[in-house]
């Protein structure tokens, strides 16, 4: 089954529209709503069963909980006792390791909530939801710069690997790859791709699209960058660490590094 989540406009107060369908017919299973001030990513918690949104009820936000088989509204969690603020919420994220929470990210922080105890834990400066897929790390790569690394059973900074510049207000993309083994970060101000491994926080590689990048994403493999440029190429990177023998192999493999080629040259002259 797939879920749809579709808006409904209507002055300061929209509604969310949530539809589940089957596949591959397109049945309709359910269809139910919630209203919202404005939209932000929504989150499924880890197991897939509940879908938690950011709602909006009587004046005030609020963590509202659906059963994704059912479509049934649970119950809802007000952002208030939770010391968080609304104003600034930029988004929900699932917790890999964590299949009742979800974290709630703002501009300048995150918290992970634990839906069944209605309860949010420590805050984690500059955490934009990002963590290892045992949840032991989590990745601070906030807007005004720097990249950190988080230690999310403590929520203390074990790890600087960009320092903050006073570059002003940047785009930044941070991923891990499917085996947790690099990080990568983007950021619009440099335009450049930087590649770190997570073992032991070493940077092994940068790479700068003069023209930027449109949108970035790691490969299913692991092993390589895909990136669009804002002239509409679409890049290949491949991922070589060079702790690993097979790694450099694979780079010295490439088409592009082969020298065995022979090439011939022929001249004409004509009077």
């Amino acid at each position: 089954m797939v879920i749809i989540l579709s808006l409904e406009k209507g002055g300061g107060v929209s509604r969310l529209v949530i539809s589940c369908r089957s596949l591959p017919d397109g049945a309709i299973i359910y269809k139910t709503g919630v209203y919202i001030f404005k939209f932000k990513p929504a989150a499924l918690t880890s197991n897939h069963l509940w879908l938690v949104l950011l709602g909006y009820e009587d004046g005030y936000f609020n963590v509202t909980v659906l059963h994704t088989i059912t479509g049934d509204r649970l119950f809802t969690i007000p952002i208030k006792t939770n010391n968080l603020s609304s104003k600034n919420i930029t988004g929900l994220v699932s917790i890999n390791c964590k299949p009742y929470s979800v974290g709630i990210i703002d501009s300048e922080k995150g918290v992970i909530m634990d839906i069944k105890s209605k309860k949010s834990s420590r805050v984690y400066p500059g955490w934009g939801g990002l963590t290892t897929s045992d949840g032991k790390l989590g990745f601070s790569a906030p807007n005004k710069g720097g990249l950190s690394v988080l230690d999310m059973k403590k929520g203390n900074v074990i790890a600087k690997l960009l320092d903050r510049k006073n570059e002003g207000i940047q785009d930044v993309t941070c991923l891990i790859d499917s085996k947790d083994k690099f990080l990568i970060y983007y950021s619009n101000v440099n335009t450049t791709i930087h590649v770190f491994r997570i073992k032991d926080f070493q940077k092994i590689a940068s790479y700068t699209e003069p023209v930027g990048i449109e949108s970035i994403c790691v490969g299913i493999t692991g092993k390589s960058v895909f990136y669009s440029s804002k002239e509409g190429r679409i890049i290949r990177l491949l991922i070589c660490d060079p702790s690993e023998e097979k790694s450099m192999k694979s780079i010295q493999s490439l088409p592009s590094r082969s020298i065995s080629q022979e090439y011939s040259f022929s001249t004409t002259s004509s009077n």
